[in-house]
């Protein structure tokens, strides 16, 4: 638990920040059993991908 609120853990996760290959920015809506990964996009669009077509997007938080 401690490795995913740290940041250690980047694998996608259940509301975590993705970027789709030609897709854009989205949030991790659903993994299916058979690895399909739901994204809904900023405009409510819901794209179904694969783990392949990922990338994690990291959080920046600036305590100043």
């Amino acid at each position: 638990m401690l490795a995913v609120v740290g940041g250690v853990d980047s694998r996608p996760r259940l509301g975590g920040r993705v970027r789709v290959e030609d897709q854009g920015t989205g949030t991790v809506s659903r993994i299916t059993p058979r690895g399909r990964i739901h994204i809904q996009m900023p405009d409510g669009v819901i794209c179904v991908t694969r783990l392949n077509t990922l990338t994690m997007v990291r959080y920046c938080v600036n305590n100043d």
